[in-house]
């Protein structure tokens, strides 16, 4: 790692995927997005925030198989990469925790860190690379074919060993899963919580959860991750459309301009970097913060921290200037004069349209709805002069929460 802390150079960089199997059940959820499963397990496409090998969005269609990766919420798999697998490539696999082995059959489950139970069926042909037999609570990768109904495994593996116990200086993401009577595992390495970890948000001690999804800091010990501190990730509810006043690579932010001020936005190494320009020159879907210039347009996905900063979970670079748009918590707001979203007050005209859940209200209505803290999107139209041409208030996410 460099003295600066933001960049690096790699000694080895090691890839694989969650999933890779054939889609069903292809289903639209809104207009930007999907969901659809893969062994049982719900996948679900954004339009946005996913990147796209081979195939697109609006391409995706059932008895395709693709390969996924992406992080588990819940009951749902995120996916933030989906790959169009070649007609002539049939090795199918997902990994997860042996549950329910039989021993007499060789069959299992296999337990996915969001609860689904994939059904694996061995037989004479299927092989295995394990330091110990088959049995439950333990990681493996399943390689095989899908009959509709059950993976019919042609290898098995342990969980890949990539850590080695020199290793000091380790970062580990994913959902936490129990790991027995011994605690909590995250993709099948061990994690050790000592009375030194440090938590991040600090209430995030009292509520580790199965299907927590997390980053651990730490240094490896007898096959297990000592963890020096853990942090947990956050709902990125906070979405943005603007053009980009300025950015700094070295500091890895990015400034977006608006008619009324300006909002920095910070990414880090878990940041998407999605290009849906013509500015992709090498056509691989994303650019670096250093190939992004003042005024193009960017769609950010993004969550507050607990220090108020906004940090950027996807940004997505368009080729052209549309209506300026923030979604966000109320900040503060005058009754037919004014709101405050992320900092910036917007101003309202008697031409301002507003919503209540998708539902056209009028004014008197949805001011006297609006309470600080409510989730609401702000429309300011192209060319944006900082006065709200619609305001949108979601209810739901109150109900949500």
């Amino acid at each position: 790692k460099d003295p600066d802390g933001m960049t690096g150079t790699a000694d080895s960089v090691y890839y694989d995927d969650d999933l890779d199997g054939p889609i069903a059940d292809l289903s639209p959820i809104d207009d930007d997005t999907q969901s659809f499963t893969v062994f049982g397990q719900t996948v679900i496409v954004d339009s946005k925030g996913t990147v796209f090998d081979d195939v697109s969005f609006e391409t995706l269609a059932d008895g395709q198989v693709v390969e996924i990766s992406g992080y588990y919420e819940g009951e749902d798999l995120i996916a933030t990469r989906v790959e169009l697998e070649d007609d002539d490539d049939d090795d199918q696999e997902v990994k997860g925790e042996i549950a329910n082995h039989d021993a007499g059959t060789g069959d299992f489950d296999l337990r996915l860190p969001s609860g689904t139970l994939v059904p694996v069926i061995t037989d004479g042909n299927t092989s295995y690379d394990l330091d110990t037999g088959p049995s439950d609570g333990l990681y493996v990768e399943v390689e095989g074919r899908w009959n509709g109904s059950a993976l019919v495994a042609e290898e098995i593996d342990g969980a890949d060993d990539l850590l080695d116990d020199d290793d000091d200086d380790v970062e580990l993401k994913g959902p936490l899963t129990e790991d027995g009577e011994s605690g909590w595992s995250v993709k099948g390495i061990h994690v050790v919580l000592t009375s030194a970890t440090e938590y991040e948000p600090s209430r995030l001690r009292d509520n580790l959860r199965a299907g927590t999804l997390v980053e651990v800091e730490g240094y490896m010990q007898d096959g297990a991750l000592i963890a020096e501190e853990i942090e947990g990730y956050e709902d990125d509810d906070i979405e943005i459309e603007a053009p980009v006043s300025g950015v700094s690579a070295e500091l890895g932010t990015v400034t977006l301009q608006f008619p009324n001020g300006t909002l920095d936005v910070i990414t880090n190494n878990a940041t998407l970097f999605k290009d849906d320009s013509d500015g992709d020159l090498n056509d691989d879907g994303s650019f670096s913060l250093d190939e992004l210039a003042a005024n193009e347009f960017v769609e950010i996905e993004a969550y507050l921290a607990d220090d108020g900063s906004l940090i950027a979970t996807t940004i997505s670079r368009e080729d052209e200037i549309s209506d300026t748009e923030v979604e966000g918590p109320v900040q503060a707001f005058v009754p037919n004069a004014s709101i405050t979203v992320l900092g910036i007050t917007w101003t309202v005209a008697p031409e301002t349209e507003y919503e209540i859940d998708d539902g056209n209200t009028d004014a008197d209505t949805f001011w006297n709805t609006i309470e600080v803290g409510m989730e609401i999107e702000i429309e300011d139209e192209a060319p944006a002069d900082g006065s709200a041409d619609k305001l949108e208030l979601d209810l739901s996410s109150e109900d949500d929460d």
